[in-house]
């Protein structure tokens, strides 16, 4: 009888354990000290992903390469005379270069979270500042000097003053609205005029407050559309740049840990719609303009709809959480097999090292995704937070410090490239590149300009050279001749870890040349 009564009591216990474990746990409210302290450690990681490796990583190319070149030769839009200026009063400093992206990207992320508070509510300001931190392509144009992180600080502040302004009309608001605007036209003219546009029509027509922006007359910026330029240059994302395929990709890949959440936010997103809630007007306004404008906003609407959902999440009647526990299973299979082919990748193209720098990357990031959806499944918010936040964040920091290294000292060395170059040349004439080359690595020009040696595109003279004057040397990535009468005088083969091939480079000389 005793065995059978602790039988009895063992079962009771362990039936009330898993009761509890199971059972949907109230996530944690903004104002506790182990959140804040959590909150602010993620802020401080992410400011460490932003600012490491930016004083020895060279230019990337093209993106931030041509826009060192355009702000130093051809400056067309704000962001350029404000890189030209910095350059002059920083000279050949990387890390002093890239540091206004950052400085940029934190103004934003402050002024939306104590802007946005009266509109969002505490909780769910602080949870999309914390999905940002993790979204990488806003992180990576933020570390760089391109000119993305300029267009989403410039939108975002204009998205937040028309807000407001839709909110509670008062003059004040309505100021900041005008200064926005124009602060995002000069960036980006096209992007913003569409997105200005689409979003007060939408409000406009749907919003039971809508009738406000007619005060601002955001309809009188469509004739600016026949200034626009048709390739403005700067950009990684934005419309101009880069295909809109490709930019719904990686903008969608900057929120894999957040796939689970996501998606059931779409489909709250759906159903709310069809209630006329203003939240999901207001929501739905937002990812409409952005997708139109393809701008980096977008990235801030993903935030906004997921961080939704992680509150909603422990709410017991959710009736979308098979939807986030099944696609935040997915997400990790997917991962898991995308970290193995990376593993093996690496494996063939570097060796040991390779294999031991991606399984540290990737180790890091799958456990403690794992951790995420244990949490999901057991309902302990700080689980799910710690794991999906840290994941990303930490396995950006390892990235930077033990893989990337390693990736940029097996790539393409631009040194050797031109150290060979100044050994074959004259200082008498120029050197040319093939356009190909011109175009896909403009940070060639900025170091051929530290050593003094004179590049130009094939075609286009240099404007310090007679046209008469024949051709120093010729670099091509092709081995036919480019011209008659050329011939290889020095070749190198190397591997580019940004496009995943193994290049090869000739330098050419006219027969008639010096020996």
């Amino acid at each position: 009888m005793h065995g059978k009564a602790y039988f009895c009591l063992i079962v009771h216990q362990l039936r009330f354990i898993l009761s509890q474990v199971t059972k949907p746990q109230t996530p944690p409210s903004g104002h506790s000290p182990r959140f804040r302290l959590f909150f602010w450690l993620s802020l401080a990681l992410l400011l460490l992903n932003l600012l490491v490796v930016n004083d020895y990583a060279p230019l990337w190319d093209p993106w931030e390469g041509l826009n060192w070149w355009v702000s130093r030769e051809s400056p067309s839009q704000l962001p350029h005379f404000f890189y030209a200026t910095w350059q002059s009063l920083f000279p050949d400093q990387f890390f002093a270069w890239r540091l206004p992206g950052t400085l940029l990207l934190l103004a934003s992320l402050g002024i939306w979270y104590y802007g946005a508070r009266p509109i969002f509510g505490e909780r769910g300001s602080r949870y999309a500042l914390l999905v940002l931190a993790t979204a990488w392509p806003l992180v990576f144009s933020a570390k760089i000097a391109v000119n993305d992180i300029w267009l989403f600080a410039a939108q975002l502040l204009m998205v937040l003053a028309l807000l407001r302004f839709l909110k509670q009309a008062q003059s004040a608001w309505r100021w900041i609205s005008y200064g926005a605007i124009l602060f995002a036209l000069s960036i980006h003219l096209w992007s913003t005029v569409v997105l200005l546009v689409v979003l007060s029509t939408y409000l406009w027509g749907l919003h039971p407050q809508g009738k406000r922006l007619t005060r601002l007359l955001p309809w009188l910026s469509l004739p600016l559309l026949l200034l626009a330029p048709a390739d403005p240059e700067g950009f990684l994302f934005t419309y101009g740049q880069l295909g809109y395929p490709y930019y719904l990709l990686y903008l969608s890949l900057g929120l894999l840990p957040w796939s689970g959440f996501f998606f059931g936010s779409l489909a709250d997103l759906v159903y709310k719609l069809r209630r006329k809630e203003e939240m999901a007007l207001i929501l739905a306004g937002l990812l409409l303009a952005t997708l139109l404008a393809q701008s980096p906003l977008l990235i801030l609407v993903f935030a906004l709809l997921i961080a939704r959902q992680i509150s909603a999440y422990f709410v017991p009647n959710y009736p979308y959480r098979a939807v986030v526990k099944g696609f935040a299973v997915l997400h990790l299979i997917f991962s898991f097999c995308l970290i193995t082919y990376l593993l093996l990748s690496a494996f063939a193209q570097v060796g040991a090292v390779g294999f031991r720098g991606v399984m540290a990357v990737g180790a890091i990031y799958w456990m403690l995704t794992f951790i995420a959806v244990i949490g999901l499944y057991s309902y302990r918010p700080e689980m799910i937070l710690g794991g999906m936040v840290w994941g990303a964040l930490l396995s950006f920091l390892l990235f930077w410090l033990q893989l990337y290294p390693l990736l940029e000292s097996r790539s393409i060395q631009s040194g050797d490239l031109l150290e060979k170059m100044e050994k074959q040349s004259t200082a008498e004439r120029p050197i040319l590149l093939s356009d190909s080359l011109w175009e896909t690595y403009p940070s060639w020009r900025f170091l051929a300009r530290q050593r003094q040696l004179r590049l130009s595109p094939v075609g286009v003279s240099d404007p310090t050279v007679s046209t008469t004057t024949a051709p120093d040397l010729l670099l091509t990535d092709r081995p036919q001749a480019p011209r008659p009468n050329f011939r290889v005088v020095d070749s190198l083969a190397a591997y580019s870890w940004t496009q995943l091939d193994s290049l090869s480079f000739y330098l050419w000389r006219p027969a008639s040349g010096r020996e």
